[in-house]
C-alpha cells in the first residue's frame, strides 16, 4: 500500500500563521516600519586600483593641543579617510569630512592642492569649540576637479598662539562615471545610492550620501548603524559613533597659501 507523506504539525502551524499574517495591518505596519528605518548595510569596497603612492606623511602630524592646560585629544584631529585606499569621486565639486576634537583653537583653515601644488580652493572657517565630524563643500564658484587628475587637500586647526596642528597631503582623484554606475544611479532608490557608491569604490560620494540622508533624518538608528559600520570597514573605528555637527561657517575663500611655511 502506498505510503503518504503529510506536513507535520509545526509546518502547518508556521504555514497557516503565514498566510494570515500576510495581508494583515499587523504586515501593513510593519512593511511602513521597514521603509522608514532601511536596511542599507554599506561595506566600504576599496578600488582596484592598487595603493596610493601618497601613504606615508598623509594625516596628523601633531597630536597635541592647542593649548598647554588642555588634555590630549582622543581621538585626535582625524580626516574621514580609508586607509591605505584610494579615495575617489565622480563629483566637480566633492566634499570632505574631518573629525575636529573639542579644542580652543577659533578657526581652522582648509586648502586643496593640484598635482602642480597650485592652490585650487582655500578657505578660513570659524569654529565653536565642539567635537564631532565637520564637512567642508567646495562652492559653486570654486574651479571644478577634472577627471584624471590627482588633488591633495589639507586641513589646519589654528590655535590662538599661531601653533597648528593639521591634517595633509590628503588625496582626492575625480573619475568618470562608467554607464553601468549611471544605471545603477539611476534605477537606485535613495536609500540605495550610499551602497552604490561604496561598492564602486567612490569614497566621498558614498560618504556625502549617507550624510545627507542621516541629517534629514538624524534619528534614524538603522542610518547611523550604517554610518558607523561604513566607517568602520574602511579602517576608521576609532570616530565611527562620533556626530555629525554644523559647527563652522566658512568666512571666504582668499586665505593665500597659508601653510607654505608650515610644511
Amino acid at each position: 500500500m502506498a505510503m503518504h507523506s503529510y506536513p507535520n504539525l509545526a509546518t502547518l502551524s508556521i504555514a497557516i500563521t503565514l498566510e494570515l499574517f500576510i495581508g494583515s495591518p499587523l504586515a501593513t505596519w510593519a512593511q511602513s516600519m521597514r521603509s522608514q528605518f532601511p536596511e542599507v548595510a554599506i561595506n566600504w569596497t576599496p578600488p582596484n586600483r592598487g595603493t596610493p603612492a601618497q601613504t606615508e606623511g598623509a594625516g596628523t602630524r601633531d597630536q597635541g593641543t592647542c593649548a598647554s592646560g588642555e588634555t590630549t585629544p582622543n581621538p585626535p584631529l582625524t580626516a574621514l579617510m580609508p586607509i591605505n585606499s584610494l579615495a575617489l569621486t565622480v563629483a566637480d565639486r566633492p566634499t570632505f569630512f574631518v573629525y575636529v576634537p573639542a579644542t580652543s583653537a577659533k578657526t581652522a583653515e582648509f586648502v586643496l592642492k593640484d598635482e602642480n601644488d597650485d592652490n585650487v580652493f582655500t578657505t578660513k572657517i570659524e569654529l565653536t569649540g565642539e567635537s564631532g565630524i565637520v564637512s567642508i563643500s567646495l562652492p559653486a564658484d570654486a574651479k571644478p576637479l577634472e577627471t584624471g587628475k590627482t588633488y591633495l587637500w589639507y586641513f589646519d586647526l589654528v590655535c590662538n598662539s599661531g601653533k597648528r596642528i593639521f591634517l595633509d597631503r590628503l588625496m582626492v582623484e575625480r573619475v568618470e562615471p562608467s554607464q553601468a554606475l549611471q544605471r545603477q544611479l539611476q534605477q537606485a532608490k535613495e536609500r540605495d545610492r550610499p551602497n552604490v557608491y561604496a561598492q564602486n569604490g567612490l569614497w566621498y560620494d558614498t560618504l556625502m550620501a549617507l550624510a545627507q540622508m542621516r541629517r534629514s533624518a538624524s534619528n534614524n538608528a538603522t542610518l547611523t548603524a550604517d554610518w558607523k559600520q561604513l566607517l568602520e570597514s574602511a579602517g576608521l573605528k576609532q570616530i565611527a559613533d562620533k556626530p555629525l555637527i554644523d559647527c563652522c561657517t566658512i568666512q571666504s575663500s582668499t586665505v593665500s597659501n597659508p601653510f607654505e611655511t608650515q610644511r
